[in-house]
């Protein structure tokens, strides 16, 4: 489960770091991007992500990193895209002073989740959220980017994602609102619509 959202221009630099990105597909990965979208730093959100080689991210464009993170959950044996179920990646944009990833970068991503390998067999959800919700579910070990989910759609507690948009009518408004990727079919074109 991963979740990217990326829009609006970046601001003048106030932080360290250009942006924050939290990629969840199980291993959850926290990735402070630079302005120019490498990853100066990739931080294990949990447990699961001490089994990835965290340094080899280090220095990648951020859609590469996307990439290769899925490349070693599969390797790994953390990610299964070759069964039935449709996989999501959520990609949750840590929001700080401000700061957004450009839309160069986002660009990129959305290039990515189209041609990658790994990454255009997901479902990509983009959303963002504080970093004080970031601290708080850390702490409580809880994956940020569906319980942002959660909270946004009402879903129940054992309510999953593949559940809320197996709906048609939620899956269309949710791309409607321009943060949901699925490549349906090789023949259809897929849009992704900035939020």
């Amino acid at each position: 489960l991963a979740v990217l959202l990326l829009s609006s221009p970046l601001l003048e630099k106030k932080s360290v770091y250009a942006a924050k990105l939290l990629v969840e597909v199980n291993p959850s990965i926290l990735l402070d991007i630079s302005q120019d979208g490498l990853v100066d730093e990739a931080l294990p959100y949990n447990e699961e992500a001490s089994l990835l080689p965290l340094d080899r991210y280090k220095d990648l464009p951020v859609e590469e990193a996307i990439e290769e993170i899925l490349r070693d959950a599969v390797k790994e044996g953390l990610l299964n895209l070759e069964d039935e179920e449709e996989d999501f990646i959520i990609l949750t944009e840590i929001l700080t002073s401000g700061d957004r990833l450009s839309e160069e970068i986002f660009a990129k991503l959305e290039e990515q989740s189209l041609a990658g390998d790994f990454l255009s067999e997901t479902s990509v959800i983009f959303t963002s959220t504080s970093e004080e919700h970031l601290s708080e579910m850390k702490n409580q070990g809880k994956a940020l980017g569906l319980m942002r989910l959660r909270e946004e759609f009402n879903l129940g507690p054992d309510e999953k994602l593949g559940d809320f948009f197996k709906d048609p009518e939620r899956r269309e408004a949710y791309k409607e609102q321009k943060r949901l990727l699925k490549r349906d079919s090789l023949e259809e074109d897929e849009t992704l619509i900035e939020d």
